[in-house]
């Protein structure tokens, strides 16, 4: 079998497993496409009226455990808008105000190793969007991702903590920029 038969194979497959792009692509396949291109993400500098930001306990192999600013995948043939909110929605339980253009992009190149990870391209290279959201002053952590030390778990931080997670501390090399966005705001 050739390339180009392999990839008609493929797409026969994907359109059998019910695979939609526009949808996402489900884990296996995600993985797979990310060892071939960078993959672009929004992520949500999501602060209140006290300035804090708001980030999520993280823990698997392609990032680390840790803190992250909540972020998602824009997938095929979505705006960022959407994703914004999607992603705001399941990361964070409501819709956010943001800015429209990104306060900072970042591209992130993951080098080193990554236990439990067998193709090490996996996940290794991202264009990162940051916006800069808000949540409504009535805002409160939702009971369940209220629990420290479980994923998608979520508190509000004056600065940066140092149990950041590894891929994302651009955003330490960055902090004074950053910070000067956020108090501007």
């Amino acid at each position: 079998m050739n390339l180009t038969e392999a990839i008609c194979c493929f797409k026969d497959v994907m359109n059998f497993e019910g695979l939609n792009p526009e949808k996402g692509l489900g884990t296996e396949v995600f993985c797979f496409a990310s060892t071939l291109m960078p993959v672009i993400n929004v992520d949500l500098l999501t602060i209140n009226d006290k300035k804090e930001i708001l980030l999520s306990w993280r823990d698997d192999p392609h990032c680390g455990t840790g803190w992250h600013v909540p972020g998602g995948c824009i997938r095929f043939m979505e705006r960022i808008e959407k994703r914004i909110q999607e992603t705001a929605k399941n990361e964070i339980g409501i819709n956010v105000t943001f800015t429209q253009d990104p306060v900072k992009i970042f591209e992130i190149l993951s080098r080193e190793q990554r236990q439990g990870i067998e193709d090490q391209r996996e996940r290794a290279h991202f264009i990162t969007l940051v916006y800069l959201c808000k949540v409504p002053e009535d805002y409160v952590i939702p009971l369940e991702k209220s629990k420290q030390g479980q994923v998608g778990a979520l508190k509000w931080f004056a600065d940066l903590p140092e149990d950041l997670i590894p891929i994302q501390e651009c955003y330490r090399t960055n902090w004074d920029n950053i910070k000067k966005v956020i108090m501007e705001d």
